[in-house]
């Protein structure tokens, strides 16, 4: 009967893959066998959890260089509209058309507008990287001041 029994035992032998895991767990108590279970199944929610958490955090961040970048453009269309005026105009008085109080009234505007929007650009950290462009269209609408007909040095309006 001894021999049968320890036949039985051989044959219940763990064997392969799960050897060293079914080793530990046999020489554990119920309750860190418990705990054990618990990390086991509890590390991938949390790491999924984490990784959710990240990518909406960034999508998050997008979203609001997206919204600043959208209020720097809604700053830039009105500015956009004074300048094509002042352009139209400068060139309507080129043509002999009495346009230069529109000329003055779109200036001022537009000097406003460049002020707006330089301030945009500044508060909300220059999402579209715009600052280098915005001080060369600033550089040349200053060297059009400077002239009596709304020209630069090179003619252009």
């Amino acid at each position: 009967m001894n021999a049968k029994l320890q036949s039985g035992t051989q044959s219940a032998r763990p064997a392969g893959l799960f050897v060293p895991g079914m080793r530990m767990m046999g020489n554990l108590l119920f309750s860190a066998k418990a705990i054990v279970i618990t990390l086991a199944f509890l590390m991938p929610i949390v790491l999924l959890g984490w990784l959710v958490l990240k990518t909406f955090l960034d999508n998050q961040q997008v979203t609001q260089r997206e919204i600043d970048g959208v209020r720097v453009l809604r700053s830039f269309a009105p500015l956009n509209k004074d300048l094509v005026t002042a352009r139209n105009a400068t060139r309507a008085v080129i043509g002999g058309f009495d346009a230069a109080s529109a000329y003055k009234t779109s200036r001022s505007s537009a000097d406003a507008r460049f002020a707006n929007l330089d301030q945009e650009i500044t508060q909300t950290a220059d999402p579209l990287a715009l600052r280098a462009s915005f001080n060369e269209l600033r550089t040349a609408w200053d060297a059009t001041a400077k002239s009596a007909n709304g020209l630069d040095a090179s003619g252009q309006s």
